[in-house]
């Protein structure tokens, strides 16, 4: 049992950090998060792991289980919200750049 709750704790929070990340354009469009766009991955996946690390641990306590699954998803809503302005920035800038290359701009392929 605790193999599966560790597994799904872990898988959680990978997999929110990694949304995060790319929503913000990591590897994508810039190589390296500057400190301040790191600190706010890292306060999101303390965040994520703290909650399902406790709702895991409460098990057995309905009232206090009912309030943490509540508090994962307002926790998953503001997630969303996050990658969502997060991916809005990145798009807008990558117009952006579209429009100063111009149309006639051939790409490179890299290799």
């Amino acid at each position: 049992m605790m193999a599966l709750v560790t597994v799904s704790t872990l898988y959680q929070t990978i997999n929110i950090a990694l949304l995060v990340l790319v929503s913000k354009g990591w590897r994508i469009v810039r190589p390296s998060l500057d400190h301040n766009d790191a600190m706010n991955v890292l306060m999101i996946v303390g965040a994520v792991y703290l909650s399902f690390s406790t709702y895991y641990v409460s098990f057995g306590v309905e009232k206090m289980q009912a309030l943490l699954g509540f508090s994962i998803n307002v926790l998953y809503l503001l997630v969303c919200l996050i990658v969502t302005k997060n991916a809005h920035g990145i798009l807008s800038g990558l117009r952006q750049y579209l429009l100063i290359i111009g149309p006639n701009h051939q790409l490179t392929e890299a290799i």
